[in-house]
Formats: C-alpha cells, sequence, structure tokens
C-alpha cells in the first residue's frame, strides 16, 4: 500500500515550469566555489580534494571528491549522497576503476526545494572541475529507495536541461 501511494503522490511533486525557475535562478547566483586538496586522505595515483561553495540561500555546503590524479575518465562522474550518522569517506573500488566520486551530505533540517537546490549545486560543482566527464550522476546506492529530492533533482535535469547551473 505504501508503495502505490508514494508513486501516486510523486507526480505532484514535479511542476515543471516551478523547477525550470528555481533552476534558472541557481544559475544567476554565484556558488563561490572553493577547492582545497585534501593529501592527507590522498592515495599514491589518486587525488582527494574538499569542495566549498554557497547554497542560493548562503548555506554552506561541501562535498569530498576522489579521483584520478592522471586526468580525465570516460566514465560518469558519481554523486554519493551520505545520511546524517555517515562518515565522509570515499569508496575506493570506483575510483580505482577511474570514476570520479563525490561525497555529499545533505544539510539537515532543508526544506525539500532547498535540498534539491543544494543537489544540483553539488552536482553542478563536480561537472565544473577541470579533467571531469560533463556527464554527472548518483550513485547506485542513492536510488534504493529514491528519495523525494533526487528524483526531482533528476526530473530538472531531465526536464529543463543538463547543462551547467551556473556560467562563471
Amino acid at each position: 500500500m505504501a508503495l502505490e501511494h508514494e508513486v501516486a503522490v510523486r507526480p505532484f511533486l514535479f511542476d515543471r515550469d516551478f523547477w525550470c525557475a528555481k533552476l534558472a535562478y541557481l544559475r544567476a547566483i554565484p556558488r563561490r566555489l572553493l577547492i582545497v586538496p585534501r593529501p592527507e586522505l590522498s592515495r599514491p595515483g589518486f587525488d582527494v580534494l574538499e569542495v566549498k561553495l554557497r547554497s542560493h540561500d548562503g548555506e554552506r555546503l561541501s562535498a569530498l571528491i576522489a579521483r584520478s590524479a592522471f586526468g580525465c575518465s570516460d566514465q560518469p562522474s558519481s554523486v554519493r549522497l551520505l545520511g546524517p550518522g555517515d562518515l565522509m569517506r570515499v569508496h575506493w573500488s570506483a575510483v580505482e576503476q577511474g570514476q570520479l566520486e563525490a561525497c555529499f551530505r545533505p544539510l539537515e533540517g532543508r526544506r525539500l526545494e532547498d535540498r534539491v537546490l543544494d543537489l544540483l549545486r553539488i552536482m553542478d560543482a563536480v561537472r565544473s572541475l577541470e579533467d571531469t566527464s560533463p556527464c554527472v550522476q548518483l550513485a547506485p546506492e542513492c536510488r534504493d529507495p529514491l528519495p523525494d529530492d533526487v528524483w526531482i533533482a533528476e526530473q530538472v535535469l531531465t526536464t529543463c536541461g543538463q547543462e551547467g547551473i551556473e556560467s562563471e
């Protein structure tokens, strides 16, 4: 029964005009992106970076990014959402196979709209890194069960445009 309710309610969470307007608004706000190397977390042949940026409403967002030190892979970059109790820890198996991995812990207490915009902002920050695949996707473990904010973010990118969220 709960699954039927979830499927029936989800279409009402996505109003194309509302979210495309929010995406256009997000594009107009500077990210204030700061990239900090984290050599203490890196391994030989792999770099770990911490990206810090501002959300649309000025909140501080950060993600830990691990990637090959030797350049771009043709594999899509992956964003893994962390729960409140999860440690910021890299899944090295994906990185060792050439995939860029970003770990992002959403801020607690945020409204659904803010969580969606935060996720879009992090995905765009990953996309903007030098020597990074322009394709950014959510890690498979983010999909079971698929949270509403993740579902909406995917719908926004599919419906309103895959290009970068901000042009600097």
